[in-house]
């Protein structure tokens, strides 16, 4: 048994140090070309799906209002909303560019919203929003300098405020912290429509919404593999200059609905890439849990101890980089207790994916 424990942590350690260069790749990616053909923000019009959501857009209404900079047009779409979500966002300045639109009675969905917006009003680019994000006043002064490409995936930070929504910032961070060291070596495999920059030419071509149009949500997924397959240009910015941030799930039961409907997208996408880590990320999980389980029951409570610390350090080096880098340093120092949660959490959320489905806003 020691020397089963030994190659696994030798080998998560390796795991580790390519995580780590990843990421410095990454990093030096982004510095690269940065000097012309930049982003016009007359020729940018944001698309903000929303569905009941009075309780959360207020924050995002204030932050387009405090902007230094205006792109050419917010539009907002209306997906279906039962709540007084329209009276708040008329609380825009009258200086501000907006327009309502209504989703028709035979549409519904975040996917179909984003279309039906793309039809309504030609732009050069298209940029999606959350309608619960919140944002720098100076976001579009760094938009601007992005130099143009077919897709920009920028970063999206979740933020918690207690122990328990903590712990879900850090599950989403680390997925991050992941596709950015991916990104670096290879390529993305994740995407987040609450921040993410389009060419609506290439969108238009590209768009292979019939093969997906049963599934209500993951719409920026799809995206992405259709960009992929189509051999565009893509380009992940990591920059806390461009992040909007957003809540975590409120409970343990919108957490795992929410991992449940990122997870079950998974099979129609079919990318290689993605199932390859998850199924590497799920080997690891249960050798962990049947380490220590064999440890608990052996009663190696030192052994026991020792191999966690090691685990928790390693976790501690390798995404201390990308915690500082989105200036997340009092959730990284709680990834100790984190990292011995985790492996049961995702065992248990791979168990589910088997057997139930999951809903969003009310549809399933």
């Amino acid at each position: 048994m020691n020397n089963y424990i030994y190659i696994l942590f030798t080998i998560y350690s390796l795991l580790g140090i390519a995580i780590l260069f990843g990421y410095a790749f990454q990093i030096k990616k982004e510095k690269k070309d940065t000097f012309k053909n930049h982003i016009d923000i007359n020729e940018l019009i944001v698309i903000i799906p929303f569905r009941n959501e009075e309780l959360r857009i207020k924050k995002l209404i204030d932050c387009i209002n405090n902007l230094t900079l205006i792109p050419r047009k917010f539009i907002f779409v209306n997906d279906h909303s039962e709540d007084n979500s329209v009276e708040v966002i008329n609380t825009l300045k009258s200086t501000i560019p907006f327009e309502i639109i209504n989703l028709a009675t035979s549409l519904k969905g975040k996917k179909a919203a984003i279309r039906y917006a793309i039809t309504y009003q030609e732009s050069e680019y298209n940029l999606t929003w959350d309608a619960d994000i919140s944002l720098d006043p100076t976001y579009f002064e760094h938009v601007k300098k992005i130099q143009k490409k077919d897709l920009h995936i920028l970063p999206v930070i979740m933020k918690g405020e207690n122990f328990q929504s903590n712990y879900f910032e850090s599950d989403y961070s680390i997925s991050n912290a992941i596709n950015t060291s991916i990104s670096g070596w290879k390529r993305p495999f994740l995407a987040s429509g609450a921040n993410l920059l389009f060419n609506q030419k290439t969108f238009i071509e590209t768009d292979n919404y019939s093969s997906h149009s049963h599934i209500p949500s993951g719409d920026d997924m799809f995206l992405l593999r259709d960009f992929r397959l189509n051999n565009k240009e893509i380009e992940l910015i990591s920059s806390k200059n461009l992040e909007v941030t957003t809540e975590t799930p409120q409970s343990i039961s919108d957490f795992f609905q929410q991992r449940l409907r990122w997870i079950n997208k998974s099979p129609e996408i079919n990318d290689q890439l993605s199932n390859s880590l998850a199924i590497l990320s799920l080997i690891f999980n249960l050798s962990f849990i049947s380490t220590y389980t064999y440890l608990l029951f052996q009663k190696e409570w030192k052994l026991f101890f020792i191999y966690l610390v090691i685990k928790s350090i390693i976790d501690l080096i390798v995404y201390l980089p990308y915690f500082i880098r989105i200036r997340r340093l009092k959730t990284w120092i709680e990834l100790p207790l984190f990292s011995l949660i985790q492996p049961f959490y995702l065992s248990i959320l791979f168990a589910m994916m088997l057997f139930y489905k999951p809903s969003w806003k009310g549809r399933k």
